[in-house]
């Protein structure tokens, strides 16, 4: 889906990146605390798995009723497993769930009342050609911290987490399409960062 900018062409859409563990949505959640207004497409992505009935029922078609518990929750345990071993079944989702996300996005940059937004989203870089953005901030974090975050998050072994970093595009791929660069190796420092780059982000919109 291709989105249709002239309804809120005013408004500029800065999308936030990140590899997993890098800690994007800390940052997403401190531009939150300046009022900047944040579209979690990741969130959002569950939810839609949980409530769409369409890809309720592809899932189910495709993987089976086991992708859903009995009260309807998404079983990610499952799913995880399948997402990062089998390129062709992460791609068949993604297919079937990005075009949804963009709807969502649509409706919801409609409300908001800013002069910027924040598209948080993992596969930003991937899939800019359906959801393209202004400026692209890159969170970025060392290896190490990146393992030991995700390890303590998703209850996952080191070996795990390494195999689920090499299947996204590296850090140097992401860098290439990046305006905007915060280190996020778990200091304070990302509170002066964020600040720095939120009155970054307000000249260079003042003087596009």
């Amino acid at each position: 889906m291709h989105f249709e900018r002239t309804q809120y062409e005013y408004m500029k859409i800065i999308g936030l990146t990140g590899g997993i563990g890098s800690g994007k949505t800390t940052i997403a959640n401190l531009f939150e605390f300046l009022n900047i207004p944040v579209y979690y497409s990741d969130v959002r992505t569950r939810f839609l798995m949980e409530n769409d009935p369409i890809i309720i029922n592809s899932m189910k078609e495709h993987f089976g009723n086991q992708v859903y518990s009995d009260t309807g929750i998404l079983n990610r345990n499952f799913l995880g497993e399948i997402i990062f071993k089998f390129d062709a079944e992460r791609a068949w989702i993604n297919a079937i769930v990005h075009p949804a996300v963009g709807i969502d996005f649509s409706h919801w940059i409609l409300n908001q009342q800013s002069k910027f937004v924040l598209k948080e989203s993992a596969l930003l870089i991937e899939t800019l050609s359906i959801q393209p953005v202004d400026k692209i901030i890159l969170v970025i974090a060392s290896l190490p911290i990146r393992i030991q975050r995700v390890s303590k998050r998703d209850q996952l072994s080191e070996a795990e987490v390494k195999r689920r970093i090499r299947i996204q595009i590296s850090d140097e791929e992401r860098i290439k399409f990046a305006n905007y660069i915060i280190t996020n190796d778990g200091n304070n420092s990302i509170i002066q960062q964020t600040l720095k780059l939120y009155k970054t982000i307000l000249s260079d919109l003042t003087n596009d």
